[in-house]
């Protein structure tokens, strides 16, 4: 869908009514259609295709093929406006920290 395609979960300031009118329907309907399909509140829902995003990212870094981000640019390109948010939405969805996971995956 649009959240996928658009990558609009990249903007800070996306919220429920801006995503709702993106796809041209009301935001009570799109709320209902979250929680149904996805068993999430909206910011739940956008801050795990952030974390997705911010997972990319980290392969890549650990790859070699991104510069060594810190971890607010990380956050920052993921669509997150604070890294106080990212923190524990990371942990959240993938049951580590942003600096366990990069641990792991420089072992992997």
């Amino acid at each position: 869908g649009e959240i996928e395609t658009g990558k609009c979960y990249l903007e800070p300031d996306l919220n429920i009514t801006t995503l709702a009118q993106k796809i041209g329907t009301n935001r009570e309907y799109l709320s209902q259609i979250i929680h149904k399909t996805y068993n999430k509140n909206f910011n739940d829902f956008v801050n795990y295709y952030r974390v997705q995003e911010s997972v990319e990212i980290f392969k890549k870094i650990v790859a070699g093929e991104q510069e060594d981000w810190t971890m607010d640019i990380v956050a920052e390109k993921s669509g997150f406006k604070y890294t106080s948010t990212f923190y524990p939405a990371f942990k959240q969805v993938m049951g580590m920290s942003p600096s366990e996971f990069k641990k792991a995956l420089k072992i992997m």
